[in-house]
């Protein structure tokens, strides 16, 4: 893979060490000078296709979650690790989902507005709520360890996380896509050829789905942000992940255009440690009354429809 170059003049050394008269000329070579990848980062990395399993052990469907059968706030506050607090994990560094306002130190976000909203129901208006950041490698991890309560951290619901973790019903559906230059002239998949390059951070399925319908070429790098600042400098072409994550950095640089196409669907739901039934039933209840009521609506359109679109609340399904 050829990773893209700057050039740099240099001016001989020897000319300015005789001293040049004013009139004389200076040869001036241009020096092509590789840009540098991030630590981690793997050139044309090899990749095995990925197969989403729509049907998950059991013969449920991956967006199926438990109906809200029975459900309530104290049976759920009964399966928290402590009815005082509720530790909720979220993202600090994903703008429009999960961040931190630099200005006020405070975190905002869908994500959030989704978890806020689901902690005052399960502990009324005045809970405590511990804010856990972590990156999407630790998701399941925290979950199994206890570490947290529920995770809300744009997490798509899959069956292989199925069989470790406990999902809500899905509470945002996002569409994985791809993102490139707007001057680059590349408006389509179509437009990918071997001679561009696509980043995604390692472990992603997402890379194999775009690799599957284009010749390009892969690079993955240990965090999806510093595919941002490959394509800002030019030395990759396009960068794959989720919408949702896209937007938020379109939102910050105008230079950066979304392609429309949609190369997979991903759903997300929030993730409770396996076992916690009651939990989860009361979270699908709430969530059922913010589509209802409108707090889906407002929040959906206070943090991402200005760069997505509007949208209706995806529909709960249950087994």
């Amino acid at each position: 893979m050829r990773i893209r170059t700057t050039a740099a003049t240099a001016a001989a050394s020897v000319a300015l060490l005789t001293g040049c008269s004013a009139g004389q000329g200076i040869n001036v070579d241009e020096v092509p000078v590789p840009q540098p990848l991030p630590e981690g980062a793997t050139v044309s990395p090899d990749l095995e296709p990925v197969e989403v399993q729509e049907t998950c052990e059991g013969g449920f469907d991956r967006t199926q979650s438990l109906k809200p059968s029975g459900a309530s706030a104290a049976k759920a506050r009964a399966q928290l690790n402590d009815e005082d607090v509720i530790s909720i994990g979220v993202s600090q560094t994903t703008n429009l989902m999960g961040y931190r306002d630099p200005s006020t130190g405070r975190l905002g976000g869908f994500d959030i507005d989704i978890a806020t909203e689901l902690a005052k129901a399960i502990g009324g208006e005045d809970v405590s709520i511990h804010w856990v950041p972590m990156t999407s490698g630790e998701r399941e991890d925290a979950l199994d360890s206890g570490r947290v309560d529920f995770v809300v951290r744009t997490m798509s619901m899959t069956c292989a996380r199925w069989e470790n973790i406990e999902f809500s019903s899905v509470y945002l559906q996002a569409h994985q896509k791809t993102m490139v230059d707007s001057t680059s002239g590349i408006e389509t998949l179509d437009d990918l050829t071997e001679d561009h390059t696509v980043c995604s951070s390692g472990g992603s399925t997402s890379l194999p789905q775009v690799l599957e319908q284009t010749s390009a070429q892969a690079l993955t790098v240990k965090d999806f942000n510093d595919c941002i600042s490959l394509l800002q400098r030019g030395t990759v072409d396009a960068f794959t992940t989720d919408d949702t994550i896209l937007a938020g950095h379109a939102s910050q640089d105008p230079n950066l255009f979304i392609l429309p196409d949609a190369i997979a669907e991903e759903p997300y739901g929030v993730g409770v440690a396996k076992g916690s039934t009651d939990l989860v039933e009361f979270i699908n209840e709430t969530l059922e009354k913010m589509r209802e009521d409108g707090r889906w609506e407002a929040a959906y359109g206070k943090w991402l429809e200005g760069e997505l679109g509007k949208t209706s609340p995806p529909k709960a399904e249950y087994r």
